[in-house]
């Protein structure tokens, strides 16, 4: 046991954001560490872990308890699956004070969603070690365009989960909207791809959803394609030199103003969407540490134009902006 160990240690815990689709089977992943870069894993120790079904404003039930592997983490199996919603998790380390939170979506087939690449894309620098990065101007207006249209929006980043803590507050600083966020779980650079490919691959191939839009820096062009998203689907910050050979759809490389504008002023087109729309507060930050996410997912299906649909895009043929 690692009781007597973690007393001058900072607790890492993090629970992962998951997706499931409706039916299929369920599972909370948290993992259980203390100290810098994980120095120390909480092992034998028992969790207790509860999901919030009525939200928001709901409370905590208890699902049940699981004993931390040698690895310091657990995979609990729900009992009872649960049916479209977004699900606020918490799990506790008993006897201690300190706990793992995280969300667990399930959708329905057919779910469109908007990708976005963190690194690269909505920083204007590479901060790994916790450092502030910069964000580029109208990064979070056009996030929040795609939320207000309903699409589910889904953060990816190569950073491994250990820096979930960081990532999210750097996220609700710069007052981006909720979303479900995907970590790596590699270390080396080949593999910290190939976990974002994965990812993707899964959301398409297990998740059933569709992958509307997907926005990142160049060095996301190639996880992209092999995930089996199209060209026409990438919004990519356009690097200094960029490559003729990739016709995606480019983006100025130090603000998102102008195609946050583009977006915006694209004219209303009648069309039936199949979504699961979100309804949420921005992310929220309290004094303490402890990051608070709130937010809403129900089931729409429409056939007439709904207030989620005061902006229809056409075609992805008709969006380019290559240059």
């Amino acid at each position: 046991r690692t009781k007597l160990k973690v007393n001058n240690l900072n607790p890492n815990h993090r629970c992962l954001d998951t997706i499931y689709l409706e039916g299929q089977e369920q599972e909370i992943i948290a993992k259980f560490f203390y100290g810098p870069l994980d120095a120390l894993s909480l092992v034998g120790e028992k969790v207790d872990i509860s999901i919030m079904d009525t939200h928001p404003g709901g409370e905590y039930n208890f699902l049940g308890t699981q004993v931390t592997s040698p690895g310091g983490r657990i995979n609990f199996k729900i009992p009872e699956k649960f049916g479209t919603g977004l699900y606020p998790v918490r799990c506790a380390v008993r006897g201690g004070k300190s706990t793992a939170e995280g969300f667990m979506a399930v959708v329905p087939d057919g779910t469109e969603c908007v990708v976005f690449s963190i690194d690269g894309s909505f920083t204007l620098n590479m901060s790994l070690m916790g450092r502030d990065a910069k964000i580029r101007p109208g990064a979070g207006e056009v996030v929040r365009l795609w939320q207000e249209l309903g699409f589910v929006i889904i953060y990816i980043t190569a950073r491994p989960d250990l820096q979930k803590e960081s990532v999210l507050e750097w996220l609700g600083t710069h007052n981006f909207p909720h979303g479900i966020v995907a970590f790596s779980d590699g270390i080396s650079p080949t593999d910290l791809l190939k976990d974002k490919m994965e990812y993707l691959i899964r959301l398409k191939n297990e998740c059933k959803m569709n992958i509307y839009a997907a926005y990142g820096s160049s060095k996301d062009i190639n996880v992209y394609q092999s995930a089996g998203i199209p060209l026409s689907k990438m919004y990519i910050v356009k690097p200094k030199n960029p490559k003729r050979k990739h016709q995606v759809n480019w983006i100025d490389n130090h603000h998102f103003t102008d195609h946050y504008q583009y977006l915006k002023g694209l004219a209303p087109k009648s069309r039936t969407w199949t979504r699961v729309p979100i309804s949420v507060d921005l992310f929220k930050f309290p004094s303490e540490k402890r990051v608070s996410r709130c937010g809403t997912i129900k089931r729409q299906y429409s056939a007439t134009k709904s207030k989620t649909d005061l902006l229809s895009l056409p075609s992805t043929a008709e969006v380019r902006e290559d240059t």
